[in-house]
């Protein structure tokens, strides 16, 4: 939970009972006592299952998200992401998590993320001259701000 709040700053404890009562209306039961590690070999692991076809890597991202989000399970752990990759239907991926494929790409990918952008999901409203950012879940409030500030613009 520190790193949460570390990252997030002092809204953290406002935005917990939202996200657990906004994942509760779909069926999400978040919980935020697991691990939180580096989360570079998911994402090659997600790199990998999109050249298969975007719906692999939709169920591999689905079933990482269900093990991290609501099991509490480390998705820096090579087993983990292994046994995930095999729910989602890729077959065993232990050789590919120990070798470098994919690794070029990825870093190529994380390049090409804006400054300020350290979470997902983060939304960037373009508008005219202007654009305005809202990372996280935001209120829906927020975002119609946001368009008629950028409509009046």
């Amino acid at each position: 939970m520190e790193r949460y709040r570390r990252k997030f700053g002092p809204g953290f404890a406002q935005m917990i009972p939202r996200m657990i009562q906004v994942g509760q209306s779909v069926g999400i039961q978040f919980s935020y006592g697991g691990l939180v590690g580096n989360t570079f070999d998911s994402h090659r692991l997600l790199s990998r299952a999109a050249k298969t076809g975007l719906d692999a890597q939709d169920r591999l991202v689905n079933e990482l998200f269900r093990n991290y989000f609501e099991e509490e399970k480390d998705i820096s752990d090579n087993s983990v992401l292994n046994a995930a990759a095999q729910a989602a239907g890729l077959g065993d991926m232990s050789a590919f998590l120990a070798s470098d494929e994919e690794k070029a790409e990825v870093l190529e990918d994380l390049h090409k993320i804006p400054r300020g952008v350290n979470g997902v999901p983060h939304f960037m409203i373009h508008g005219g001259q202007a654009t305005q950012t809202v990372g996280g879940a935001g209120e829906v409030s927020e975002f119609e701000s946001i368009f008629r500030r950028l409509a009046a613009a």
